[in-house]
Protein backbone atom coordinates (compact mmCIF):
# COMPACT_ATOMS: atom_id res chain seq x y z
CA UNK A 1 0.00 0.00 0.00
CA UNK A 2 2.97 2.37 0.71
CA UNK A 3 4.69 1.84 -2.18
CA UNK A 4 1.12 2.43 -4.39
CA UNK A 5 0.78 5.85 -2.19
CA UNK A 6 4.28 6.77 -2.82
CA UNK A 7 4.00 5.80 -6.69
CA UNK A 8 0.80 8.01 -7.11
CA UNK A 9 2.55 10.99 -4.99
CA UNK A 10 5.64 10.75 -7.34
CA UNK A 11 3.38 10.50 -10.44
CA UNK A 12 1.48 13.45 -9.22
CA UNK A 13 4.30 16.03 -8.87
CA UNK A 14 6.16 14.56 -12.38
CA UNK A 15 2.39 15.57 -14.14
CA UNK A 16 2.55 18.67 -12.89
CA UNK A 17 6.27 18.89 -14.39
CA UNK A 18 5.25 17.41 -17.59
CA UNK A 19 2.12 19.83 -18.25
CA UNK A 20 4.14 21.36 -20.52
CA UNK A 21 6.44 18.83 -21.89
CA UNK A 22 5.75 17.52 -25.79
CA UNK A 23 5.83 13.50 -26.44
CA UNK A 24 6.86 11.27 -28.76
CA UNK A 25 3.65 9.11 -29.00
CA UNK A 26 3.66 8.43 -32.94
CA UNK A 27 3.28 5.29 -34.60
CA UNK A 28 6.72 3.78 -35.33
CA UNK A 29 8.89 5.41 -32.52
CA UNK A 30 10.97 3.16 -30.20
CA UNK A 31 11.81 3.57 -26.60
CA UNK A 32 14.10 1.76 -24.14
CA UNK A 33 12.00 1.27 -20.90
CA UNK A 34 13.90 0.73 -17.31
CA UNK A 35 11.28 -0.83 -14.97
CA UNK A 36 11.38 -1.65 -11.15
CA UNK A 37 8.81 -4.27 -9.64
CA UNK A 38 9.32 -7.35 -8.21
CA UNK A 39 12.79 -7.35 -10.22
CA UNK A 40 14.57 -5.07 -12.07
CA UNK A 41 13.76 -4.77 -15.86
CA UNK A 42 14.87 -3.68 -19.32
CA UNK A 43 12.16 -3.66 -21.98
CA UNK A 44 12.09 -2.79 -25.56
CA UNK A 45 8.85 -0.46 -26.79
CA UNK A 46 7.77 -0.29 -30.10
CA UNK A 47 4.58 2.53 -31.11
CA UNK A 48 2.73 0.57 -33.39
CA UNK A 49 0.56 3.80 -33.75
CA UNK A 50 0.12 7.15 -31.77
CA UNK A 51 -2.23 5.21 -29.25
CA UNK A 52 -0.81 1.51 -29.68
CA UNK A 53 2.40 -0.12 -28.04
CA UNK A 54 3.65 -3.09 -27.81
CA UNK A 55 6.40 -4.34 -25.90
CA UNK A 56 9.23 -7.31 -24.73
CA UNK A 57 11.19 -7.36 -21.33
CA UNK A 58 13.76 -8.90 -19.86
CA UNK A 59 14.25 -9.00 -15.70
CA UNK A 60 16.69 -9.97 -13.27
CA UNK A 61 16.80 -9.95 -9.70
CA UNK A 62 19.53 -11.22 -7.49
CA UNK A 63 19.18 -10.89 -3.29
CA UNK A 64 20.09 -12.07 0.00
CA UNK A 65 22.85 -12.27 2.70
CA UNK A 66 26.23 -14.17 2.79
CA UNK A 67 26.20 -17.23 0.49
CA UNK A 68 22.05 -17.34 0.76
CA UNK A 69 21.06 -15.66 -2.62
CA UNK A 70 17.90 -15.73 -4.40
CA UNK A 71 17.75 -15.31 -8.17
CA UNK A 72 14.71 -14.18 -10.18
CA UNK A 73 14.74 -14.04 -14.09
CA UNK A 74 11.86 -13.09 -16.55
CA UNK A 75 10.58 -12.41 -19.19
CA UNK A 76 7.47 -11.19 -20.50
CA UNK A 77 5.49 -9.03 -23.36
CA UNK A 78 2.21 -7.17 -23.83
CA UNK A 79 0.49 -4.44 -25.63
CA UNK A 80 -1.19 -1.06 -24.82
CA UNK A 81 -3.71 0.86 -25.61
CA UNK A 82 -3.40 4.68 -24.84
CA UNK A 83 -6.87 6.46 -23.86
CA UNK A 84 -5.16 9.87 -24.65
CA UNK A 85 -2.23 10.79 -26.63
CA UNK A 86 -1.20 13.89 -24.42
CA UNK A 87 1.50 14.80 -22.66
CA UNK A 88 -0.31 13.20 -19.73
CA UNK A 89 -1.29 9.51 -21.57
CA UNK A 90 -3.31 7.27 -19.54
CA UNK A 91 -3.52 3.52 -20.74
CA UNK A 92 -5.06 -0.15 -20.59
CA UNK A 93 -3.45 -3.01 -21.74
CA UNK A 94 -2.30 -6.77 -21.28
CA UNK A 95 0.19 -8.58 -20.89
CA UNK A 96 2.02 -12.13 -20.87
CA UNK A 97 5.16 -13.25 -18.39
CA UNK A 98 7.12 -15.83 -17.49
CA UNK A 99 9.84 -16.28 -14.94
CA UNK A 100 12.18 -18.87 -12.75
CA UNK A 101 13.40 -18.37 -9.74
CA UNK A 102 16.05 -20.12 -7.76
CA UNK A 103 15.51 -19.73 -3.87
CA UNK A 104 18.25 -20.40 -0.81
CA UNK A 105 16.53 -23.31 0.53
CA UNK A 106 13.85 -25.59 -1.33
CA UNK A 107 12.66 -26.16 -4.91
CA UNK A 108 13.50 -23.45 -7.86
CA UNK A 109 10.10 -22.10 -9.18
CA UNK A 110 8.38 -21.38 -12.53
CA UNK A 111 5.50 -18.73 -13.26
CA UNK A 112 3.42 -18.10 -15.77
CA UNK A 113 1.42 -15.31 -15.75
CA UNK A 114 -1.39 -12.87 -17.78
CA UNK A 115 -2.58 -9.62 -16.77
CA UNK A 116 -4.85 -6.49 -16.97
CA UNK A 117 -2.92 -3.26 -17.42
CA UNK A 118 -3.96 -0.03 -15.91
CA UNK A 119 -1.48 3.20 -16.07
CA UNK A 120 -0.59 6.62 -16.74
CA UNK A 121 2.89 7.93 -18.97
CA UNK A 122 3.75 11.39 -18.36
CA UNK A 123 6.02 13.14 -20.83
CA UNK A 124 9.08 15.42 -18.90
CA UNK A 125 10.31 15.87 -21.90
CA UNK A 126 9.87 15.36 -25.75
CA UNK A 127 11.54 11.95 -25.78
CA UNK A 128 11.69 11.07 -22.01
CA UNK A 129 8.84 9.72 -19.71
CA UNK A 130 8.07 8.42 -16.24
CA UNK A 131 5.27 6.12 -16.00
CA UNK A 132 3.50 3.93 -13.40
CA UNK A 133 1.18 1.11 -13.81
CA UNK A 134 -1.12 -1.82 -11.47
CA UNK A 135 -1.70 -4.96 -13.10
CA UNK A 136 -4.49 -7.16 -12.16
CA UNK A 137 -4.40 -10.69 -13.14
CA UNK A 138 -3.68 -14.80 -12.69
CA UNK A 139 -0.50 -16.19 -12.11
CA UNK A 140 0.42 -20.14 -11.86
CA UNK A 141 2.99 -21.06 -9.47
CA UNK A 142 4.97 -24.54 -9.49
CA UNK A 143 8.33 -26.19 -8.37
CA UNK A 144 10.81 -28.01 -10.94
CA UNK A 145 9.78 -31.14 -8.94
CA UNK A 146 6.39 -31.35 -9.11
CA UNK A 147 5.12 -31.59 -6.24
CA UNK A 148 3.62 -28.02 -5.14
CA UNK A 149 2.03 -25.80 -7.61
CA UNK A 150 -0.90 -23.22 -6.80
CA UNK A 151 -2.24 -20.11 -8.39
CA UNK A 152 -3.29 -16.63 -7.34
CA UNK A 153 -5.86 -14.22 -8.80
CA UNK A 154 -5.89 -10.29 -7.77
CA UNK A 155 -2.89 -7.83 -7.89
CA UNK A 156 -0.12 -8.70 -9.45
CA UNK A 157 2.18 -5.99 -9.03
CA UNK A 158 2.51 -2.26 -9.04
CA UNK A 159 5.55 -1.12 -11.51
CA UNK A 160 7.77 2.47 -11.78
CA UNK A 161 8.95 3.19 -14.94
CA UNK A 162 11.01 5.45 -17.05
CA UNK A 163 11.11 5.40 -20.86
CA UNK A 164 13.40 7.20 -23.39
CA UNK A 165 11.83 7.29 -27.19
CA UNK A 166 15.36 6.63 -29.49
CA UNK A 167 15.44 9.23 -32.55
Amino acid sequence: MKRALFLSLGLLILVTVAASAENSLEAKNKALVFSTSSSTALAGKYMLASDMAVNVSVGYMSAGISGSKSTLLSIGGGVAKYLKTEDVAPYVGAGVGFGTSSPPVGDSQTTFSLAGIFGVEAFIMKNVSVSGNAQLGFSSISNWSGTKSYSTMGTAMTAFMVTIYLP
